[in-house]
């Protein structure tokens, strides 16, 4: 059993989560692990080749190909939105000011939606087109580019955006630009029967993941292919470096890019959705990649047991989400909003 296999098999039955797998990718050497469960209901076991939920790691996902898909064009990341969805024109209500990077870095300033809204938009590949109508109309919460507001409509944009730049639905589009050349092969946004079902407090947790949210946390996948789409990033500097420049303060703690936490020389993503957790953890300068799936809406700390040891093994250094300097850049990030919602409710917007 390998040092990732034992320590993963002792945090999961710590914490007592379900099951877990995680997968680090030192410099191109892999190692993949699993323990506990896909189904605690029939005991079926987790298998390093088990599909998860990668919930908002799709969003890391979808920022990647938004922008490779739009590389050629050195303005295209701050075109306003409208430039590539003009059919939304007609009832649109949000600002017209917003882009690519507001949407693709959480500083978008749109109005949260309901994802149950998305459900009377079917299942067909219109969906998106009409979450598009449902986003614009709603108008504008704030000014676009003031403050950093975690906001899953801004993807739902950027994926209509890629849709429209790849002529081709946004799960299409995101195989073409990403998944196919990061060889995922078993990436895709549908759970099978033999996926790892979601729990919560020890319980199966089933719910409904409508079509239209599929681009801010939509993807299923393997350790292993969010373990190439590391190495996928790590082996091209100047589109981590797209990614990686730093747009606004978070509420996180951290500066956020473009579908990325950034701090210091690491980055990083989470995934937290309906019986799922994941992160994405890459150190470019030591060509480390790192990641945990788990089917338990419980198992951050299973995460941080695995990862921890994992990094300082190899990197020296300590989980980047853990430093005491984030509480300070949180409440900067909080203040901001809050600015931007006053300033917005006395009609500046």
């Amino acid at each position: 059993m390998s040092e990732l296999a034992s320590r993963l098999e002792q945090a999961v039955r710590r914490h007592h989560v379900v099951g877990a797998v995680a997968g680090v990718s030192d410099r191109g050497e892999r190692t993949v692990a699993a323990a506990g469960f896909a189904d605690v209901d029939t005991r079926r076991e987790l298998t390093p080749d088990t599909v998860l939920r990668a919930a908002s790691v799709t969003k890391t996902m979808v920022a990647t190909a938004t922008v490779l898909a739009t590389r050629a064009d050195a303005g295209a990341l701050d075109r306003p939105v409208l430039e590539w969805l003009p059919a939304a024109r007609s009832t649109w209500r949000a600002s017209p000011r917003v882009t690519l990077r507001h949407m693709l870095s959480h500083t978008s300033g749109l109005h949260r939606i309901d994802p149950a809204v998305l459900g009377g938009l079917g299942e067909g590949d219109d969906a998106l087109t009409g979450a598009v109508a449902v986003i614009g109309a709603r108008g504008q919460a704030f000014r676009p580019g003031f403050a950093w507001e975690y906001c899953n409509p801004g993807f739902w944009l950027a994926g209509a955006v890629l849709s429209a730049v790849q002529e081709k639905p946004f799960e299409d589009a995101l195989r073409e630009v990403v998944f196919d050349p990061a060889g995922m092969g078993r990436t895709g946004f549908v759970l099978a029967d033999d996926a790892a079902r979601g729990h919560r407090d020890g319980a199966v947790v089933t719910a409904v993941y409508e079509r239209a949210r599929r681009p801010s946390g939509g993807v299923c996948t393997t350790a292993a292919d969010v373990l190439s789409f590391g190495e996928f990033l790590l082996a091209d500097p100047d589109l981590l470096a797209r990614l990686g420049t730093p747009v606004a303060w978070s509420r996180f703690g951290t500066r956020y890019g473009l579908g990325l936490n950034l701090a210091g020389s690491m980055v990083f993503h989470d995934g937290d959705l309906d019986g799922y957790k994941a992160r994405l953890l890459l150190a470019p300068a030591h060509g480390y990649a790192a990641v945990v799936l788990a089917d338990d809406a419980g198992a951050a700390p299973v995460i941080d047991d695995v990862l921890g040891p994992e990094l300082r093994r190899a990197t020296g250094a300590g989980l980047p989400w853990l430093r005491p300097s984030r509480l300070p850049v949180a409440g900067y990030a909080t203040a901001r909003l809050a600015m931007a919602r006053a300033a917005a409710a006395a009609g500046r917007r």
